[in-house]
């Protein structure tokens, strides 16, 4: 979900099937083999980075991991022979 404006709320088109009680590394493993390898693409680097975001009344703010992937498209590689 998106907050664009005062009251507004836009929700994701689409939605990862990810288990809301997996660790981070699995489900950055399951991006990765459902998404992003069926999509032709290779993981060249992942990062593990801080999201902050406004809190409510009882936390000024929330911490959450985010990961930021580099990533390079199978068809850039060179072929072998």
């Amino acid at each position: 979900m998106v907050e664009s404006g005062p009251g507004v709320v836009r929700h994701p088109e689409q939605r990862f099937d990810l288990d809301p009680n997996q660790d981070w590394e699995a489900s950055v493993n399951r991006i990765v083999k459902r998404v992003l390898i069926p999509c032709g693409y290779e993981v060249e680097r992942l990062s593990r980075v801080p999201y902050l975001c406004q809190g409510d009344v009882g936390s000024p703010f929330f911490h959450l991991d985010d990961a930021v992937f580099v990533l390079k498209s199978k068809e850039d590689q060179p072929k072998d022979g």
